[in-house]
């Protein structure tokens, strides 16, 4: 219930999976607080092979290479959460290292600009391949989802104006602190 992504059900036309990660409201705060940040990492590798496996029994199933595409919602995001940009380098670069190819495109939707500010501190550390992938919009986002990821945004859970589940992206409930008992 604390996880900020997760993988749609229904994939892309082509049988590409759909990965929605809820950026703007996942508490990083908390997971740094309660020292669940390389669970948190761990967690998100799990979600990274899912979407390879899928990926590939998709591919398989057409003869041909078959990706994911991610959707990025980054509303909520605040300035605040640059003081995490190095568990944000982290996986950045444990994606690149380890999932270069399993993209076909990161669309970046409801951005607020801080989010445009991050993504021009975060981009040098991007390969040029992986910059070509990333797209980012604000609130009026329909026609770019579609354009560059071939999704209509009926696919997109309901907290991005579609017919999903949210449940399906993370609810991306707040960290709770921990209890300590005497």
């Amino acid at each position: 219930q604390h996880r900020f992504f997760g993988r749609l059900t229904q994939p892309a036309d082509d049988g590409g999976p759909v990965l929605v990660w809820r950026v703007g409201i996942a508490d990083y705060g908390g997971f740094v607080r309660e020292g669940l940040v390389e669970e948190m990492i761990r967690a998100f590798v799990a979600h990274f092979e899912d979407a390879l496996q899928t990926g590939r029994a998709a591919s398989l199933k057409a003869r041909r290479l078959v990706r994911a595409r991610v959707i990025a919602d980054a509303y909520g995001f605040g300035l605040e959460n640059l003081q995490y940009l190095g568990v944000l380098r982290r996986i950045v670069s444990l994606v690149e290292d380890h999932f270069p190819e399993i993209t076909m495109s990161v669309i970046v939707v409801r951005a607020p600009w801080s989010v445009v500010t991050l993504y021009s501190i975060v981009r040098p550390w991007l390969t040029k391949h992986v910059q070509e992938k990333v797209y980012i919009f604000g609130e009026d986002f329909e026609n770019g989802l579609r354009e560059h990821s071939g999704l209509k945004l009926s696919a997109m859970p309901r907290c991005l104006g579609g017919e999903a589940s949210d449940g399906e992206a993370g609810l991306a409930l707040q960290v709770p602190l921990a209890v300590a008992y005497a």
